[in-house]
């Protein structure tokens, strides 16, 4: 490997390591990616059958998830792409606070989220978190609020799709914008069947699924 590329050129860090893998990407790591990939989105479909016709179980999940799927799907969202891949990328290229800001940030919002917020959200009985602003302060809070949280969460989304997508890119190849697309299409298809249900249980299995592997890897 040469001595000398662009990130140390350019910005002082060091040039990356040699690396050569212990298996083959396609065969080994990619099968296991597409098994698991198919595992989850499998169980986010099949909670379209415990929707059954009713909104409040697609967006809030009938108000009555066991409290070990909701420990762990909130254990889960502080283990997502944002905040495992971009924690690792912003800390190599600028600082460790730059990266350490996403998985605490993440935390500190659902600690702050159920402390402070979450009971009265499920007392005023409310779909999202808008119709709760707009029954506490009127519908121009209501829309206020609307935008922040789609602005807020389309960065949030975008940010796991371009995770999976380097996962994609890493393992097959491929141009960046088709391996976002597969990851949108994926995503697609398991919250639109079942919606928070489909998060939540999906998001359950997923830190049990890691702690499980995570011996093995």
């Amino acid at each position: 490997m040469s001595d000398t590329c662009d990130q140390l050129d350019t910005c002082g860090l060091p040039c990356p390591a040699e690396w050569t893998p212990k298996a083959d990407l396609v065969e080994v790591y990619g099968v296991a990616v597409i098994v698991s990939i198919a595992f989850f989105v499998s169980i986010g479909v099949a909670t379209i059958f415990l929707i059954k016709g009713k909104v409040e179980n697609f967006f809030v999940g009938g108000r009555s998830l066991p409290l070990f799927v909701i420990a762990l799907t909130l254990a889960s969202q502080s283990i997502d792409s944002n905040a495992t891949l971009g924690n690792a990328d912003l800390a190599y290229k600028f600082h460790y606070w730059d990266g350490a800001v996403l998985p605490m940030g993440l935390g500190l919002s659902l600690v702050i989220n159920g402390l402070f917020i979450a009971r009265h959200i499920n007392e005023a009985q409310c779909l999202t978190l808008p119709d709760f602003y707009g029954k506490a302060w009127g519908p121009a809070v209501e829309v206020l609020v609307s935008l922040l949280t789609c602005i807020s969460f389309i960065c949030l989304l975008a940010g796991n799709l371009v995770g999976l997508s380097i996962i994609i890119r890493f393992l097959f190849g491929g141009e960046l914008a088709t391996s976002v697309f597969i990851a949108g299409i994926v995503t697609m298809i398991y919250t639109g069947a079942g919606g928070l249900l489909s998060v939540a249980y999906t998001g359950a299995f997923f830190p049990a699924t890691l702690l499980r592997v995570s011996p093995i890897v």
